[in-house]
């Protein structure tokens, strides 16, 4: 909490459905459905949007965007959940991705090799005609 207010760990204020989240109290939870509550008391629900047009969005860095199309307009999400206490991981499975990256780069070599034979037997075919 900064001067009261909830906040992510970068320090942006983290939004309800009716702005910033005052928690000023001894404890604060947030149930999955994004409901926070200081001291037993309900005081917000935690924003969480879509955006039909997704092309609207720019990535602003650290899993941030900014609206770049003004005809771009947010939506309530769905099927979304909140858990309090705990770190977001990467969407990413390296290993997975690691192994993905190896099979292209085999791939990539593959035909770049093809190709090369494939001109070296032109090349050859070129001179050879040359000399009948």
């Amino acid at each position: 909490a900064q001067d009261g207010m909830l906040v992510t760990m970068d320090g942006l204020e983290v939004l309800g459905e009716g702005g910033s989240i005052n928690i000023d109290g001894t404890a604060f939870t947030v149930d999955a459905k994004g409901n926070v509550s200081v001291d037993g008391n309900l005081v917000d629900t935690i924003k969480i949007v879509g955006f039909e047009q997704p092309d609207g969005l720019k990535k602003a860095g650290n899993s941030l965007f900014t609206i770049v199309d003004n005809n771009t307009v947010e939506i309530k999400a769905e099927n979304t959940g909140v858990s309090q206490g705990f770190i977001e991981l990467s969407n990413v499975n390296a290993i997975s991705m690691i192994t993905e990256m190896v099979e292209v780069l085999r791939g990539y070599e593959s035909y770049q090799k093809a190709i090369k034979t494939a001109d070296e037997a032109n090349a050859k075919a070129i001179n050879d005609i040359g000399r009948v």
